[in-house]
């Protein structure tokens, strides 16, 4: 498109349209951005890439080959144009922008009160799932599959990251290792049975992460915090910005114990939702990343499998009386034995798969790929919180403008900028001395523009 409009300003221009990724990966590894590109193929860049990661992957290759670059970037209103000449002023690296102020923790986990703290929560939760996950899993793979005392392994882990950490990590190293004996066989992704049986295992996983995450947590919260508690000031713990949450469960509609209401069925969708998609993205963490395709989970089977594991998870004892089973329920045993006894029988699951070497696949947030499943998780998670909440839920584009934060790109904001990046080409182009460059800063809501001289290079 952006060729199509250029040609049409002057049909002499000649345009090399590429649509690959901007980064390290795509140097030297056979994509258009070769080092014979920066050598010898460029004479001056302007940048209007869309992340700093790039910017600043461009802004080091211009530096490496004396390259000149314009730079310019627009936020809504806000635009910028940095003119960087070769050794003469300071790179786009040479300095950053202060970090944005971020919503406290605590009020996403506990107190969210906008549909952006469910969707950050959301997304965060991405990034702990199928990417924090796999990465942990595949650096300690081979740890696991040689270690000959796991009590000992686990002991280590405890002095490192302390009991709660260590007991947190055996328990996801235990889930995310534990599967590969029931699931590897031969590995194969074209093999239906193989492919079956990995749903199965990640089906059942989402379940009982839906369980945990909107069930238990938000029943454990509200035990801890009932609705008639105060807090240290004397006033209604439960007032101002802070919601008492609703736990969510999923009930069959055939349930002899629970009323099923039209609101109930709502949530049982929405759970399905989650469930489908968690259940996908984790499917997409075993089976090769070309084979995608097979991990496509429907909104029936979501259904069905929440159905028939309704019974087994919804039984009626509190997470504390679980863990105490889990745990042997000996009350004559130290703690600490305890604790280690939970996180060794985590790790003999662990171990197990770990003698597989299997390698998890991790995945990166992609908010521009409606085929790949990642806003629809964001925002199967985000909404279901906030159903919890009682917060209004938000649609797809909403949840990948919040996820991605992106911010409404403004014409008049992109045609001031780009002429400005134009003027900065010609004098580019020329050859003209530092003290005739500019670097701008517009804010048409204002209206502010300021225009300075670059910041000269630091002598080395």
């Amino acid at each position: 498109a952006a060729r199509t409009a250029t040609s049409r300003f002057n049909p002499r221009t000649r345009v090399e349209a590429h649509t690959c990724r901007v980064g390290e990966e795509e140097e030297g590894g056979g994509g258009p951005f070769d080092d014979d590109f920066w050598s010898v193929g460029c004479d001056v860049v302007l940048n209007a890439l869309d992340n700093v990661e790039a910017r600043l992957f461009v802004d080091s290759m211009c530096v490496a080959h004396g390259l000149g670059m314009v730079d310019a970037g627009t936020l809504g209103p806000k635009g910028n144009v940095q003119a960087v000449v070769p050794g003469l002023s300071e790179s786009y690296g040479s300095s950053a922008d202060p970090p944005e102020p971020n919503v406290p923790v605590c009020t996403l986990k506990n107190f969210p009160y906008e549909i952006a703290h469910t969707i950050q929560w959301a997304r965060d939760l991405f990034d702990g799932y199928f990417r924090r996950r796999p990465r942990q899993a595949n650096d300690h793979v081979e740890e696991l599959a040689e270690a000959e005392d796991l009590g000992a392994f686990g002991r280590a882990l405890m002095e490192k990251l302390g009991e709660d950490a260590a007991a947190d990590m055996a328990k996801e190293l235990g889930e995310d290792l534990g599967p590969f004996p029931f699931v590897v066989g031969n590995a194969d992704a074209s093999d239906p049975e193989y492919v079956s049986t990995v749903k199965k295992v990640s089906l059942e996983w989402a379940i009982r992460e839906a369980h945990r995450l909107f069930y238990v947590a938000m029943d454990e919260l509200i035990r801890k915090h009932p609705a008639d508690s105060v807090d240290d000031d004397g006033a209604a713990f439960w007032s101002g910005t802070r919601r008492m949450p609703r736990p969510l469960r999923f009930t069959p509609l055939d349930s002899e114990e629970d009323e099923v209401s039209a609101q109930q069925v709502i949530i049982n969708e929405r759970i399905a939702q989650f469930v489908r998609s968690a259940a996908r993205l984790r499917m997409e963490s075993f089976l090769p990343a070309d084979e995608n395709e097979s991990s496509l989970t429907s909104l029936e089977e979501a259904l069905i499998a929440l159905e028939e594991q309704a019974k087994l998870l919804y039984a009626k004892k509190k997470p504390k009386e679980i863990l105490h089973n889990l745990s042997g329920g000996g009350s004559n045993d130290d703690g600490d034995d305890a604790a280690l006894s939970l996180i060794v029988e985590n790790l003999n699951g662990a171990k197990a798969g770990a003698s597989f070497l299997p390698s998890l696949n991790l995945a990166d947030f992609e908010k521009d790929d409606e085929s790949n499943g990642h806003v629809a998780f964001v925002a199967a998670a985000s909404n279901l919180r906030a159903a919890a909440y009682g917060i209004p839920p938000a649609d797809a584009m909403e949840t990948r403008r919040v996820a991605g934060r992106i911010v409404p790109a403004m014409i008049t904001t992109t045609g001031l900028v780009s002429a400005l990046s134009c003027v900065e080409l010609v004098k580019a182009i020329r050859g003209s001395p530092l003290e005739l460059r500019r670097n701008a800063f517009v804010n048409l809501a204002l209206p502010f523009f300021a225009f300075t001289a670059p910041v000269p290079a630091e002598e080395v």
